[in-house]
């Protein structure tokens, strides 16, 4: 069974294409999700859309929010349809969110936020029981653990061995984690100011190559164990 993601854009006082969720869209399985867009400077009335659109295959509504008149937009259509579908996952990305991620989650009906780029927060949402990707999951044969010792190691993407996960996607997910973690984190490390700004650098531009700072800092981790 397909699963669908909605994506809305808040009305705004401009009129430049919704890139960030096309990217964001663009970053999950065709095989196994249906994208939709729903921008709301287009929409006579976007919340009457957006409520056209998700249905029980909906995993999630993602919001995109910028400081400014779209959080107006995004707080009225946000509420709505968490009061009309108390039970789906509403996420908020964009600027705002990754600036002042505590404040947005103050708000009720938001679950949950993505700091930084969203392409590889949206893919590594993991499908724990009650989530509908868990579901589906079961449903072709996914074995969940049978003991309280083996949920205490339970991870979909468990390290690279999932069978849904391949070794190259977990490599990008676990860049990408070290350099979220010291960009926008509350690190100690003796480097963590110059590796904020790199990383920071690094997640504006979607760059997990090379990383150079990750070997660097587990290297001085290794050598602070054996002394």
């Amino acid at each position: 069974m397909r699963r669908t993601v909605v994506l809305y854009n808040p009305k705004a006082v401009f009129w430049t294409m919704p890139l960030a969720l096309v990217a964001v869209g663009s970053a999950l399985d065709r095989s196994k999700y249906d994208v939709i867009i729903v921008d709301g400077r287009l929409e006579p009335d976007p919340i009457a859309a957006l409520r056209a659109h998700i249905d029980d295959s909906t995993v999630y509504l993602g919001v995109t929010v910028l400081t400014g008149a779209p959080i107006r937009d995004a707080l009225h259509v946000t509420r709505a349809i968490k009061e009309a579908r108390p039970d789906l996952p509403i996420v908020w990305g964009g600027w705002h969110p990754s600036l002042f991620p505590e404040q947005c989650l103050a708000e009720p009906s938001v679950d949950a936020v993505v700091v930084g780029q969203g392409e590889d927060t949206f893919f590594y949402y993991k499908p724990y029981p009650g989530n509908p990707i868990a579901d589906d999951l079961l449903r072709e044969g996914y074995v969940l653990p049978d003991s309280l010792e083996a949920w205490a190691d339970f991870d979909y993407v468990g390290g690279g061995r999932s069978e849904w996960v391949t070794p190259e996607q977990w490599q990008r997910v676990e860049r990408f984690k070290f350099y979220q973690r010291h960009a926008f984190g509350h690190t100690r490390h003796i480097l963590r100011w110059p590796l904020r700004r790199l990383s920071r650098w690094r997640i504006d531009r979607h760059f997990y190559t090379f990383p150079f700072e990750k070997t660097i800092v587990e290297k001085l981790r290794s050598a602070q164990r054996l002394s």
